[in-house]
């Protein structure tokens, strides 16, 4: 039975049937007969960081995925084209604690920057729209008015047309 965290075979593949990198370095290693602790001692490293690189649940930096390559005689190209396990870029994706309290804590002050700017653009856009609405009732009495004016003066004129037609 696995470790949890830790895949049921050590040489996993993806879909389409290729090596993770991991997978890949384990089976390259193998071939060239080396143990993992050989393997270890050439990268100067701990074994149980090339067991979590060979068993998909730890990652390299460039520099370590350099010198793997050079002690397993392959091209880097081929361990960089290799596909990471999702599970590594899972990781990568989750940050830690104190990181992810410094984070909020950032984004909590600049979303507090933020909102006291968006509060300060509503109350001038209310302060506009208030002043829109002041100007449309004046317009609306204005127009009001002229309405007026025009019934009005639509009154004379018929007054008048009256009047021609009774001295003619």
């Amino acid at each position: 039975m696995a470790q949890p965290g830790r895949p049921e075979s050590p040489v996993e593949r993806t879909s389409t049937n290729d090596l993770y990198r991991g997978s890949l370095i384990r089976e390259l290693r193998q071939k060239k007969g080396l143990s993992r602790e050989e393997m270890a001692s050439l990268l100067e490293c701990h074994p149980d960081s090339v067991s979590k690189v060979e068993t998909n649940t730890g990652n390299l930096s460039k520099q370590m995925l350099s010198k793997v390559a050079e002690v397993l005689e392959v091209p880097l190209e081929r361990l960089k084209q290799a596909p990471v396990h999702p599970r590594i870029l899972r990781k990568k994706a989750t940050p830690s604690p104190i990181l992810r309290s410094t984070l909020s804590i950032e984004l909590d002050t600049i979303l507090m920057r933020r909102l006291a700017v968006l509060e300060n653009s509503l109350k001038a856009v209310e302060k506009q729209v208030q002043t829109a609405e002041e100007m449309l009732a004046v317009a609306g009495q204005n127009l009001q008015d002229a309405r007026e004016e025009q019934r009005e003066i639509t009154a004379l004129v018929v007054e008048i047309v009256k009047m021609l037609k009774k001295t003619q």
